[in-house]
Protein backbone atom coordinates (compact mmCIF):
# COMPACT_ATOMS: atom_id res chain seq x y z
CA UNK A 1 0.00 0.00 0.00
CA UNK A 2 1.18 3.18 -0.82
CA UNK A 3 1.71 6.19 1.88
CA UNK A 4 -1.07 8.08 0.67
CA UNK A 5 -2.94 5.00 1.07
CA UNK A 6 -1.74 4.35 4.70
CA UNK A 7 -2.26 8.30 5.80
CA UNK A 8 -5.76 8.47 3.66
CA UNK A 9 -6.61 5.09 6.00
CA UNK A 10 -5.25 6.74 9.48
CA UNK A 11 -7.14 9.84 8.59
CA UNK A 12 -10.47 8.02 7.99
CA UNK A 13 -10.02 6.02 11.34
CA UNK A 14 -9.70 8.85 13.18
CA UNK A 15 -13.08 10.95 11.71
CA UNK A 16 -14.78 7.76 12.21
CA UNK A 17 -13.62 7.55 15.90
CA UNK A 18 -14.54 10.91 16.99
CA UNK A 19 -18.11 10.31 15.08
CA UNK A 20 -18.40 7.29 16.92
CA UNK A 21 -17.38 8.26 20.48
CA UNK A 22 -16.86 12.30 20.00
CA UNK A 23 -13.13 13.56 21.85
CA UNK A 24 -13.84 11.36 24.98
CA UNK A 25 -11.38 8.75 23.96
CA UNK A 26 -8.89 11.08 22.00
CA UNK A 27 -5.28 12.02 23.66
CA UNK A 28 -4.35 15.90 23.49
CA UNK A 29 -2.44 15.21 20.26
CA UNK A 30 -4.80 13.43 18.69
CA UNK A 31 -7.29 15.86 18.82
CA UNK A 32 -5.11 18.64 17.13
CA UNK A 33 -3.82 15.78 14.39
CA UNK A 34 -7.83 15.03 13.53
CA UNK A 35 -7.97 19.32 13.08
CA UNK A 36 -4.96 19.41 10.95
CA UNK A 37 -6.37 16.43 8.55
CA UNK A 38 -8.62 19.68 7.49
CA UNK A 39 -5.81 21.98 7.26
CA UNK A 40 -2.95 19.71 5.39
CA UNK A 41 -4.14 17.31 2.88
CA UNK A 42 -2.17 13.80 1.64
CA UNK A 43 0.51 14.09 4.23
CA UNK A 44 1.01 12.39 7.78
CA UNK A 45 0.32 15.09 10.45
CA UNK A 46 0.97 12.66 13.64
CA UNK A 47 4.72 14.07 14.07
CA UNK A 48 3.40 17.75 13.44
CA UNK A 49 0.52 17.68 16.29
CA UNK A 50 3.30 16.07 18.72
CA UNK A 51 5.76 19.30 17.86
CA UNK A 52 2.62 21.34 18.78
CA UNK A 53 1.66 20.29 21.56
CA UNK A 54 5.50 20.10 22.90
CA UNK A 55 6.18 24.02 21.90
CA UNK A 56 3.77 25.21 24.07
CA UNK A 57 3.81 22.77 26.88
CA UNK A 58 -0.39 21.90 26.62
CA UNK A 59 -3.29 21.91 24.55
CA UNK A 60 -4.66 25.01 26.25
CA UNK A 61 -1.82 26.94 25.81
CA UNK A 62 -1.33 25.81 22.36
CA UNK A 63 -5.45 27.01 22.26
CA UNK A 64 -4.69 30.21 23.57
CA UNK A 65 -1.81 31.02 21.18
CA UNK A 66 -2.16 33.29 18.32
CA UNK A 67 -1.91 33.07 14.34
CA UNK A 68 1.94 34.51 14.85
CA UNK A 69 2.81 32.23 17.58
CA UNK A 70 1.38 29.13 15.29
CA UNK A 71 3.01 30.00 12.60
CA UNK A 72 6.28 29.99 14.14
CA UNK A 73 6.38 26.30 14.11
CA UNK A 74 8.05 24.68 11.27
CA UNK A 75 5.34 23.18 9.59
CA UNK A 76 2.42 25.16 10.29
CA UNK A 77 0.59 27.07 7.90
CA UNK A 78 -1.60 30.45 7.98
CA UNK A 79 -4.69 27.94 7.48
CA UNK A 80 -3.52 25.34 9.88
CA UNK A 81 -2.78 28.40 12.28
CA UNK A 82 -5.86 29.90 12.21
CA UNK A 83 -7.78 26.64 12.54
CA UNK A 84 -5.89 25.97 15.38
CA UNK A 85 -6.28 29.36 16.76
CA UNK A 86 -10.38 29.37 16.33
CA UNK A 87 -10.49 26.26 19.08
CA UNK A 88 -10.50 29.25 22.35
CA UNK A 89 -12.22 31.23 20.25
CA UNK A 90 -15.29 29.44 19.09
CA UNK A 91 -15.73 27.97 23.03
CA UNK A 92 -15.31 31.26 24.11
CA UNK A 93 -18.20 32.25 21.78
CA UNK A 94 -20.43 28.75 22.07
CA UNK A 95 -20.64 29.24 26.02
CA UNK A 96 -21.77 33.17 25.57
CA UNK A 97 -24.29 32.28 22.86
CA UNK A 98 -25.58 29.07 25.18
CA UNK A 99 -26.17 31.47 27.96
CA UNK A 100 -27.75 34.53 25.90
CA UNK A 101 -31.10 35.71 27.38
CA UNK A 102 -31.62 33.36 30.12
CA UNK A 103 -28.63 33.68 32.31
CA UNK A 104 -29.23 35.49 35.67
CA UNK A 105 -26.15 37.13 37.55
CA UNK A 106 -28.25 37.17 40.70
CA UNK A 107 -25.16 35.69 42.96
CA UNK A 108 -21.50 35.99 42.88
CA UNK A 109 -20.77 32.12 42.02
CA UNK A 110 -22.67 32.80 39.36
CA UNK A 111 -21.13 36.16 38.31
CA UNK A 112 -17.30 34.70 38.88
CA UNK A 113 -18.58 31.46 36.34
CA UNK A 114 -19.78 34.18 33.91
CA UNK A 115 -16.53 35.94 34.27
CA UNK A 116 -14.17 32.94 33.90
CA UNK A 117 -15.64 31.82 30.26
CA UNK A 118 -15.60 35.55 29.59
CA UNK A 119 -11.89 35.75 29.96
CA UNK A 120 -11.06 32.35 29.09
CA UNK A 121 -7.72 33.21 26.32
CA UNK A 122 -7.45 36.55 27.01
CA UNK A 123 -3.74 37.95 27.28
CA UNK A 124 -4.41 41.19 27.91
CA UNK A 125 -6.87 43.49 30.37
CA UNK A 126 -10.80 43.86 28.62
CA UNK A 127 -12.80 45.46 30.35
CA UNK A 128 -16.85 45.20 30.05
CA UNK A 129 -20.00 46.65 31.46
CA UNK A 130 -22.16 43.53 32.24
CA UNK A 131 -25.72 45.44 31.39
CA UNK A 132 -28.79 43.90 33.76
CA UNK A 133 -32.61 43.96 33.58
CA UNK A 134 -34.92 43.96 36.55
CA UNK A 135 -34.43 40.90 37.71
CA UNK A 136 -30.80 40.34 36.76
CA UNK A 137 -30.48 38.66 33.95
CA UNK A 138 -27.83 39.31 31.71
CA UNK A 139 -28.80 41.78 28.92
CA UNK A 140 -25.60 42.29 27.02
CA UNK A 141 -21.90 41.99 28.12
CA UNK A 142 -20.87 45.23 26.57
CA UNK A 143 -17.22 45.24 25.51
CA UNK A 144 -15.27 48.24 26.22
CA UNK A 145 -12.16 47.45 24.71
CA UNK A 146 -8.84 46.18 25.53
CA UNK A 147 -5.87 47.86 27.38
CA UNK A 148 -2.36 46.32 28.12
CA UNK A 149 -1.25 43.34 30.13
CA UNK A 150 -1.32 45.21 33.10
CA UNK A 151 -3.77 48.50 32.56
CA UNK A 152 -7.08 49.82 30.69
CA UNK A 153 -8.48 52.70 30.41
CA UNK A 154 -12.73 53.06 30.48
CA UNK A 155 -14.08 56.62 30.22
CA UNK A 156 -17.44 57.35 32.37
CA UNK A 157 -19.21 59.10 29.43
CA UNK A 158 -19.37 55.92 27.11
CA UNK A 159 -19.83 53.63 29.89
CA UNK A 160 -23.32 55.49 30.16
CA UNK A 161 -23.63 56.10 26.37
CA UNK A 162 -23.83 52.04 25.83
CA UNK A 163 -25.47 51.67 29.25
CA UNK A 164 -28.96 53.74 28.03
CA UNK A 165 -28.03 52.08 24.46
CA UNK A 166 -28.73 48.82 25.77
CA UNK A 167 -31.71 49.72 28.03
CA UNK A 168 -29.80 48.66 31.24
CA UNK A 169 -31.77 48.20 34.91
CA UNK A 170 -28.52 47.77 36.63
CA UNK A 171 -24.61 46.53 35.69
CA UNK A 172 -21.96 44.69 36.91
CA UNK A 173 -18.39 46.83 36.17
CA UNK A 174 -15.84 43.42 34.91
CA UNK A 175 -12.49 43.54 33.81
CA UNK A 176 -9.27 40.90 34.63
CA UNK A 177 -5.42 40.79 35.47
CA UNK A 178 -3.55 38.77 33.39
CA UNK A 179 -0.93 38.84 35.71
CA UNK A 180 -2.34 36.29 37.98
CA UNK A 181 -3.59 38.82 40.66
CA UNK A 182 -6.85 39.41 40.98
CA UNK A 183 -6.72 42.67 43.90
CA UNK A 184 -7.81 45.77 42.93
CA UNK A 185 -4.85 48.47 42.21
CA UNK A 186 -5.61 51.98 43.43
CA UNK A 187 -6.65 52.69 39.52
CA UNK A 188 -9.23 50.44 39.86
CA UNK A 189 -10.97 51.95 42.63
CA UNK A 190 -10.57 55.34 41.08
CA UNK A 191 -12.27 54.20 38.24
CA UNK A 192 -14.93 52.47 40.04
CA UNK A 193 -15.90 55.40 41.85
CA UNK A 194 -16.26 57.72 38.75
CA UNK A 195 -18.46 55.10 37.04
CA UNK A 196 -20.54 54.51 39.81
CA UNK A 197 -21.28 58.41 40.39
CA UNK A 198 -21.72 58.68 36.46
CA UNK A 199 -24.23 55.87 36.20
CA UNK A 200 -25.91 56.72 39.58
CA UNK A 201 -26.70 60.21 37.83
CA UNK A 202 -28.98 58.21 35.50
CA UNK A 203 -30.75 55.82 37.77
CA UNK A 204 -28.42 52.87 36.67
CA UNK A 205 -26.87 51.09 39.96
CA UNK A 206 -23.70 49.27 39.79
CA UNK A 207 -23.83 46.00 41.76
CA UNK A 208 -20.72 45.18 42.14
CA UNK A 209 -17.08 45.09 40.30
CA UNK A 210 -15.48 42.02 39.71
CA UNK A 211 -11.64 41.47 38.62
CA UNK A 212 -11.06 38.32 36.83
CA UNK A 213 -7.63 36.18 36.99
CA UNK A 214 -6.80 32.62 35.63
CA UNK A 215 -8.19 31.00 38.55
CA UNK A 216 -9.26 33.44 41.03
CA UNK A 217 -12.14 36.36 41.14
CA UNK A 218 -11.82 39.56 43.21
CA UNK A 219 -15.20 41.02 44.02
CA UNK A 220 -15.74 44.98 45.56
CA UNK A 221 -19.17 44.20 47.04
CA UNK A 222 -17.90 41.07 49.10
CA UNK A 223 -14.79 43.50 50.17
CA UNK A 224 -17.33 45.89 51.15
CA UNK A 225 -15.87 48.70 48.49
CA UNK A 226 -19.46 48.55 47.11
CA UNK A 227 -22.60 48.95 49.11
CA UNK A 228 -26.36 49.80 48.33
CA UNK A 229 -24.49 50.64 44.84
CA UNK A 230 -22.49 53.26 46.44
CA UNK A 231 -18.56 53.34 45.92
CA UNK A 232 -16.75 53.28 50.21
CA UNK A 233 -14.04 55.30 50.98
CA UNK A 234 -11.27 54.49 48.84
CA UNK A 235 -8.73 52.21 50.46
CA UNK A 236 -5.27 51.90 49.50
CA UNK A 237 -4.90 48.41 47.39
CA UNK A 238 -1.94 47.71 49.93
CA UNK A 239 -4.44 47.46 52.56
CA UNK A 240 -7.16 45.31 51.02
CA UNK A 241 -4.90 42.50 50.73
CA UNK A 242 -4.26 42.35 54.42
Amino acid sequence: MSDKGVHDGHRARLRQRYIDNSLDAFADHEVVELLLTYSIPRRDVNALAHKVLDTFGSFSAMADASVDELCKIDGISVNSAVLLSMISQLSKRYVKDQNKGKLFLNNTSAVFAFGQSLYHGEKYERFYILCLDSKCKLIKAVDMGEGTIDGVTVYPRLVVERCLNVGAHSVIIMHNHPSGDPQPSNQDLEMTRDITNALSAIDIRVYDHVIISFDKCFSFNHAGLIKNGVVQQARRAAEIKK
